[in-house]
C-alpha cells in the first residue's frame, strides 16, 4: 500500500477510524484480484473515508450493517460525485470483515445474504 501512497500523512490517514487494522488486508486482497493502481487507490479512499466516517457517527465495525453502508453512500454524494465501483467497494469490505471478525459474522450472516441477493451477488 506504500506504493500507492507515498506521502507518509496520507499514508498514515488511510489507518484513521475503526476500519484502520482492516485496510492492509483490503488492499492485499484487491493487489491478488489484479486491480490496477488507480482503481487501487479510488477503492481504498473510500474505505478510509467509510472509516472516519464510522469514526464520527460512532458505528464500530461489530454493528456495522449494508444500512450502514447505504447512508454512507449517502452521505458522502452530497459532497463528492459517486463513482460507479464505490457499492462494489464497500461489498469487498462487508465480505473481508465477515472473514476477520468473527461477532460481525455471526450477527450480520442473514443481513450480507440479503444484501447480496438484492444486488445480485450471489
Amino acid at each position: 500500500m506504500k506504493m500507492i501512497f507515498k506521502n507518509p500523512r496520507i499514508f498514515q490517514r488511510m489507518h484513521d477510524g475503526p476500519l484502520g487494522s482492516c485496510i492492509e488486508s483490503y488492499a492485499a486482497e484487491m493487489r491478488e484480484q489484479g486491480f490496477c493502481a488507480g482503481a487501487m487507490e479510488s477503492q481504498i479512499r473510500l474505505v478510509a473515508d467509510f472509516s472516519r466516517w464510522m469514526m464520527k457517527t460512532q458505528i464500530s465495525p461489530q454493528k456495522l450493517t449494508t444500512e450502514c453502508c447505504k447512508t454512507y453512500l449517502r452521505c458522502r454524494a452530497r459532497r463528492l460525485r459517486p463513482k460507479r465501483d464505490d457499492r462494489a467497494a464497500l461489498n469487498r469490505l462487508l465480505s473481508l470483515l465477515l472473514r476477520e471478525l468473527p461477532d460481525l459474522k455471526r450477527r450480520s450472516r442473514r443481513c450480507l445474504s440479503h444484501h447480496h441477493q438484492a444486488a445480485g451477488i450471489g
